[in-house]
């Protein structure tokens, strides 16, 4: 018997959001010209030899690596590591402060 999953909702999303944002930098979409068009070419060369087959794709890069410490999963480990403390308060565990350190 399988284990139900249960799946993150947007009211989730949003707490993350709310939670972590005194410890992550917004960091940018990028996007490049070149890139768009080489993969659209090379996938509408893929779908078939029919000359109407003809793909489109706007392609964005986010850029974690511009977090602070260069850290790539910032954003997610910043995440578990607020709900993790979280719920041990909850728990009746410590009171800690991550501002006070971060």
């Amino acid at each position: 018997m399988s284990t139900p999953v249960e799946l993150v909702t947007a009211a989730d999303i949003e707490r993350a959001r709310e939670r972590i944002q005194a410890f992550v930098h917004r960091t940018p979409l990028l996007t490049n010209q070149s890139i768009d068009d080489a993969t659209s070419k090379a996938l509408s060369d893929g779908l078939g030899t029919s000359s109407d087959v003809q793909v489109r794709l706007h392609l964005a890069f986010k850029a974690e690596h511009l977090q602070k410490g260069g850290a790539f999963k910032a954003r997610g480990a910043t995440n578990a590591v607020l709900t993790h403390l979280e719920r041990e308060r909850e728990a009746g565990g410590p009171e800690f402060d991550p501002k006070k350190i971060w």
